[in-house]
């Protein structure tokens, strides 16, 4: 809700699919952070939920879907409009 309602961020998995395609347009120095997308969760066998995050490994972008009830640690970030 915070990242929808105050930050702006209301990405999905669309958008970390549509980044992923350009992968080559996303800066150098965001390869340190997983990019996290709020705004597709899904459910795991009605355990848990995940969302989409982007992750860069050997300079490639990944898409993985991350546990959201893990929380998120000082290495996600949230993108928003500028």
């Amino acid at each position: 809700r915070r990242a929808r309602m105050e930050l702006d961020a209301n990405y999905g998995q669309e958008d970390a699919e549509y980044l992923l395609e350009y992968e080559n347009e996303i800066p150098v120095e965001y390869r340190d952070f997983h990019l996290v997308f709020t705004a597709s969760i899904w459910r795991r066998h009605d355990v848990d939920r995940r969302v989409a995050y982007l992750y860069c490994f050997n300079e490639r972008w990944n898409l993985h879907l991350y546990c959201f009830e893990s929380g998120f640690g000082g290495s996600d970030r949230l993108l928003s409009r500028p």
